[in-house]
Order: C-alpha cells, then structure tokens, then sequence
C-alpha cells in the first residue's frame, strides 16, 4: 500500500468491507475488517449514533452490490 494511501487511513477511523481478514485490515491500518456493509454500517451506528455521517469509497466503475453487502 502507498504511503499516502495508509497515511490517509490512518488519519480518520477506517473500516474495510472486504473479504480479506479482519487481521490483515488491521495490519494495513484500518480500524476494523468487516465481511459485509451491514455490518461495517451497524458498527459505524453503534460507535457514531443514529445522526452518523458515513462516507462509502466504491471503485470508479462501480461494484455489484451483493445481496449479503445490502444495508437494511
């Protein structure tokens, strides 16, 4: 990973939707792995309240949203 990009990372509480471990998410400077959005959401909700702002990084082309990363 790109300085910038960890320095970046580092700077606010990031989490990562992904499947890679949430070990390795760590090991890369996020604060936390998680396997789908909903639960990176409800994490975020439970640390930020319900009047939480959260900013969602998707790639240029966009990504399917798969039926187990849908925010209910």
């Amino acid at each position: 990973m790109a300085w910038s990009h960890r320095r970046a990372i580092e700077r606010r509480r990031t989490f990562l939707v992904s499947q890679l471990s949430p070990d390795l998410a760590l090991s890369h400077g996020f604060a936390q792995g998680f396997a789908s959005f909903d639960q990176a959401f409800g994490q975020a909700r439970r640390e930020l309240g319900g009047q939480a702002m959260v900013i969602l990084n998707a790639p240029l082309g966009g990504f399917p949203l798969l039926a187990h990363n849908r925010v209910n």
